[in-house]
């Protein structure tokens, strides 16, 4: 009788020793016209050691053109998948040296179905693009390093439709016309965030009039024709920041505050930094019909996801 050796494990934590510091993401995407997307990513690294590889996250996604730069110049990698770590592995011939350094890729995918990562939805006639990254889809979406501790700052553009409403974490900076009836939003940098925290919505979203707390824009976004469904999450909303503020002596860290709901999410709501995405029928009540217990329900949650922030 012989006995093999099991074979080990595939290593499923990246490296601590690269870490991301900044990145600037770009999609390019039109939920009206098809699942297709593409983007590129540009990841601001802290190498704590001289390397010859790097492991980063991707699931799904074709990822092309890996280029590093840094002390050495311009250089170019080979992609290694490794479906079972749900990674990509660049290697380099040259060694990268310690320090800083930026990572560069181009990278296409489809929305998804299954309610993860960017994926699609409907409301009647209207198509939509939403994230769902909690606890380990970002990958799905983008290359990157998809782990809670490897927090970095984020800068978001999206090429659209110009028609389309475009919403992420922080408030949109810039819109630009892009060509062919297109757009181009760009968002300010973010705090720094674990990679689950990132949001996107795009499609014909409508939004609700906006009310402050101190300085936090707080506004509900909604499919077209659910406007009038959203005064209670707004007043709910306001009233939870308040009351959050006053009870831990320290203010919102995010510069607005965006509800979004969303026609197609698998959970309650999730807590994205400045963005909160809920489900449409908990979030959006009909002043006329709904029950006590209905407004209780939304304002629970609506408290819970701001106490995450």
């Amino acid at each position: 009788m012989t006995t093999r050796r099991p074979r080990r494990p595939p290593a499923l934590r990246l490296d601590p020793e690269v870490r991301p510091e900044h990145v600037d993401l770009h999609v390019e995407l039109d939920p009206a016209r098809g699942n297709a997307y593409r983007g590129e990513v540009s990841t601001a690294l802290r190498l704590a050691r001289p390397k010859r590889t790097l492991r980063l996250h991707a699931v799904d996604l074709r990822v092309l053109r890996p280029r590093l730069e840094s002390g050495k110049g311009v250089l170019a990698g080979k992609l290694v998948a490794s479906p079972g770590s749900e990674t990509i592995e660049i290697r380099f011939e040259q060694t990268l040296p310690a320090g800083a350094a930026t990572l560069r890729l181009a990278f296409s995918g489809r929305l998804r179905g299954d309610l993860c990562g960017l994926y699609r939805a409907a409301s009647g006639p209207h198509r939509y693009a939403f994230t769902q990254l909690e606890p380990t889809e970002a990958r799905k979406f983008f290359p990157c390093f998809d782990e809670p501790a490897m927090k970095a700052r984020f800068q978001i553009s999206v090429t659209t439709a110009a028609s389309h409403t475009v919403l992420s974490n922080a408030p949109a900076i810039a819109s630009r016309a892009a060509g062919s009836g297109r757009k181009t939003v760009v968002f300010a940098p973010t705090p720094p965030l674990s990679t689950y925290l990132v949001a996107l919505a795009v499609g014909p979203l409508e939004g609700s009039r906006r009310v402050f707390v101190g300085p936090t824009p707080i506004r509900v976004w909604s499919a077209p024709k659910k406007g009038r469904l959203s005064a209670f999450a707004l007043e709910a909303a306001r009233e939870s920041l308040l009351r959050l503020e006053r009870y831990f002596g320290l203010p919102y860290p995010y510069a607005k505050l965006d509800l979004v709901a969303v026609p197609d999410f698998e959970f309650g709501a999730m807590e994205n930094a400045g963005a909160v995405f809920f489900r449409e029928t908990l979030l959006l009540l009909d002043p006329r019909r709904a029950t006590l217990a209905e407004q209780k329900r939304a304002a629970e949650v609506i408290a819970h996801e701001l106490a995450h922030m």
